[in-house]
């Protein structure tokens, strides 16, 4: 029962003395966090609900908050909800601005963004298509009777 523990995991930040208005809660778009139960307890605390149009999305809004987490502010340390907004502000404008990417012909984001803008005929082709996942393997049960057929029987 989700309800239960969505429940569980608010009253425990809440006895812990974390303070949910205004938080950002990003997810996987999985069904529980789709429903009218989570919604309705996310609204009642003030917690804002991210999660990407398409679960294809997903793993790069997780990459640019791992690259955001690891990159930037595990680095700088802040200590306080307003050194976060502006370490967090300068994380991302560093990024757009400064990291070259190999996927962008080498170009910051910002450059590529400007190279569109000037030249909007330009082909480009996505290289980051999701692949299909691998297919389970069929085991075959030990205690199967096997079929043994000998050549003489062909």
């Amino acid at each position: 029962n989700y309800r239960a523990v969505m429940r569980k995991a608010i009253s425990r930040a809440v006895g812990n003395g974390v303070k949910l208005k205004g938080m950002i809660h990003h997810s996987d778009g999985g069904k529980q966090y789709e429903s009218e139960v989570y919604k309705k307890l996310c609204n009642r605390h003030g917690i804002l609900q991210s999660m990407c149009m398409y679960s294809y999305e997903n793993p790069y809004a997780e990459k640019t908050n791992d690259l955001i987490n690891s990159g930037y502010l595990n680095y700088w340390k802040p200590k306080k909800l307003e050194e976060l907004r502006k370490c967090q502000k300068k994380a991302v404008a560093d990024h757009n601005k400064k990291r070259r990417k190999k996927v962008l012909n080498g170009l910051s984001p910002l450059q590529y963004k400007s190279m569109l803008q000037t030249q909007p005929s330009i082909a480009y082709t996505l290289k980051l298509k999701p692949r299909n996942p691998e297919q389970p393997r069929k085991r075959v049960p030990q205690n199967v009777n096997k079929l043994t057929i000998h050549k003489t029987e062909l």
